[in-house]
């Protein structure tokens, strides 16, 4: 089993080591065809995913604010762990300073944030949804494909799928981003398009799945409230 290991891990080096060199041959490819206005096309595509993110977090922060859970002071005891989840673009690698500060800085109860934070963690990843189907909606409309209602609701319910099984970890979204766009129709070769800006993508998903964990924590912790010893 070690050796296994040791090999597996020498071949994923080196697949990291020359994926840079792929993606920009990819990217290539892409532009010669499509040409430079593919540049300013994924711009707005980064700020349309940019502005859907603001406007789940908003609706994160009414849910706050109808409980009362002081939204001020949420984000404030969240700063250092949503800074950390965007630079790594991992929730995983973000979970035990998510968890620090939503206990330490938050005053969350420690029996519903070990339980309710990892497990959202682990299944519940809005920004990944938002993300896939954002991917989705993007290269159907570079290869001018017809955004009928069956290919809405198939993006739909691919991208909601596909969300509990990405692993939380940097790049899950381009491996996962083919099995979307194969159950929706959409070449899979587009993601080359989107490969060279996953990582700032990557990031905005991250802050969004854990901010979105951390609320479904307050919102449990209002349902069960603690029992007096």
């Amino acid at each position: 089993m070690e050796s296994v290991y040791v090999i597996s891990e020498k071949i994923l080096s080196l697949i990291l080591y020359i994926a840079p060199v792929g993606v920009f041959a990819l990217i290539s490819s892409v532009i010669a065809t499509q040409g430079f206005e593919l540049i300013a096309k994924l711009f707005v595509y980064v700020l349309g995913l940019f502005i859907s993110t603001l406007i789940m977090i908003s609706l994160y922060t009414l849910i706050l604010l109808v409980l009362q859970a002081k939204p001020g002071k949420f984000f404030q005891s969240l700063a250092p762990s949503l800074s950390l989840a965007f630079g790594t673009a991992s929730s995983n690698a973000a979970l035990p300073v998510v968890l620090q500060n939503a206990q330490e800085g938050y005053g969350l109860r420690e029996d519903i944030a070990s339980f309710a934070i990892p497990l959202g963690t682990a299944l519940k990843r809005d920004g990944s949804a938002i993300l896939q189907g954002f991917n989705a909606l993007f290269i159907a409309q570079i290869y001018h494909v017809p955004l009928t209602a069956e290919l809405l609701l198939a993006i739909a319910l691919s991208s909601l799928l596909v969300s509990f099984s990405t692993p939380g970890v940097p790049g899950s979204a381009i491996i996962t981003m083919a099995t979307v766009l194969g159950a929706a129709g959409l070449p899979v070769e587009g993601i080359a398009i989107v490969a060279g800006i996953d990582r700032l993508t990557d990031g905005f998903k991250t802050v969004l799945n854990v901010i979105g964990n951390v609320t479904n924590a307050v919102i449990l912790s209002r349902w069960e409230p603690e029992v007096p010893s």
